[in-house]
């Protein structure tokens, strides 16, 4: 490899004062030296800050500019060096991360062989991270990118995509039958995380200027095979956090189809108006967790919550088009006293609950419509017992639970049959990679 010289006009940044000289040609051999410079995955990541730097700076010169402060020590080979540097950095920084993700899990894989569980049935797992790309010298708080991983202990690093967004947004909370929804104040688009194909934004429909909340919901209807989006809208003149006997049942819904690109509206109004509470699909149903004081409610719900606080599950069937409201006993949440004290989770392709003590409870329902609650304890070990913002995920066609925290010091397995648990340590040594969140694809 030739020696690299650094740019003989330099500025007192230094991220422009280390830029190789390489970066600010185009002959053939300034070519070859940069595909040997980034060979090194040590000189990979020192790109990686400098192009951040030199491009942090970039913006302070243009802001300066603009301002009319003059610099007379502009590198005028800076913009060439970043034009001709990201792609081929970009490439290999991807080829990086798949190298990492593939190491990640062939060691989870190998991790839990080593404790007799069989990874061969193990779901697609979806990570999502955001990264900050927004424009330094832009006051604007709109829009980002999203890097999405997929895979498995079997399959390895399935695919890794980069979503960028102009709109604010939200990360979704699960996927639906393999499409993500990732929404705004008033717009959503659909996205396939594998394959990295995504929709325009759609706009919510709102001709009237009363209805100004949004509540934005994606679902599936098994019956025509279609992915929905619900949109429930309605006037913002009381607290997100207002007692929900208290709140107007004024709200609209209407129903969105994916493909069809097409809006209907419903006749049926919800029963209990929706403000920030998150939805949670499954099995063609879409559900909503509430909490409320007792005292203050006027429901018939279950006459057990004389604690004072009263947990509620409304419930949307995408193919009759009707709500229900599912009150949670008050022997479920007996105990806990903060707020969310309850989880919504799919279990064996049924809705349940998980409490802030670790235990769940599924929800049966007969063809009468009757409910009946059993409890399954599940035993983590005392230092994860009430942990904040514990994410959790029962694994689809295994008998295993995963569960991770915000902590990020471990991951959990656990088996509903042998009621044991397995700690999955996460440490830089061993896992090169950190993920905000895990869900199954």
């Amino acid at each position: 490899m030739k020696k690299i010289i650094s740019p003989t006009k330099t500025r007192s940044t230094e991220g422009l004062r280390r830029v190789p000289r390489c970066f600010s040609s185009i002959t053939n051999t300034a070519l070859e030296d940069r595909r040997d410079y980034l060979n090194n995955k040590a000189v990979v990541c020192d790109l990686e800050r400098l192009l951040k730097d030199g491009k942090r700076t970039y913006y302070e010169l243009d802001w300066d500019y603009r301002n009319g402060i003059y610099h007379s020590e502009i590198d005028e080979r800076w913009e060439n060096w970043v034009y001709s540097s990201h792609e081929l950095w970009k490439q290999k920084n991807e080829e990086e991360q798949k190298r990492d993700l593939d190491m990640y899990w062939k060691y989870l894989r190998d991790y839990l062989h080593r404790k007799g569980i069989d990874t061969s049935n193990h779901r697609l797992l979806l990570s999502m991270k955001r990264i900050e790309t927004r424009d330094p010298a832009s006051k604007s708080e709109r829009g980002g990118t999203v890097e999405f991983s997929i895979g498995s202990p079997d399959t390895g690093c399935v695919s890794l995509n980069r979503l960028v967004l102009d709109h604010s947004y939200a990360l979704p909370r699960q996927s639906v039958k393999g499409l993500l929804c990732l929404t705004g104040y008033a717009a959503f688009l659909i996205y396939n995380p594998i394959t990295g194909e995504t929709s325009p934004w759609f706009e919510i429909p709102n001709n009237d200027p009363q209805r100004k909340r949004n509540h934005i919901a994606f679902g599936y209807n098994p019956q025509s095979d279609e992915h929905i989006v619900v949109c429930l809208s309605g006037s913002d003149k009381y607290s997100r956090y207002e007692c929900i006997s208290k709140r107007p049942k004024d709200q609209v819904v209407e129903v969105f189809t994916v493909g069809k690109n097409t809006w209907k509206r419903i006749d049926a109004t919800p029963p209990i108006s929706i403000t920030h509470e998150c939805p949670f699909y499954v099995d063609g149903c879409l559900y909503w967790r509430f909490r409320d004081s007792a005292n203050d409610s006027d429901s018939d719900a279950d006459t057990d919550s004389e604690e004072g606080e009263l947990e509620q599950i409304m419930r949307f069937d995408i193919e009759t088009e009707k709500f229900r409201v599912i009150p949670i006993p008050y022997f479920v949440h007996k105990g806990d006293t903060l707020s969310q004290t309850v989880e919504l989770i799919e279990v064996d392709g049924r809705i349940a609950v998980l409490t802030r003590s670790m235990s769940l409870w599924k929800i049966h329902e007969d063809a009468n419509g009757n409910i009946k609650w059993t409890k399954e304890d599940i035993c983590v070990p005392e230092d994860w017992n009430g942990k904040p913002d514990i994410s959790i995920e029962a694994l689809t066609w295994t008998n295993l639970i995963f569960l991770q925290s915000e902590d990020w010091d471990s991951i959990l397995y656990y088996n509903q049959i042998t009621k044991a648990f397995i700690r999955f340590p996460i440490s830089p040594d061993s896992v090169p990679c950190q993920w905000k969140r895990i869900i199954q694809v």
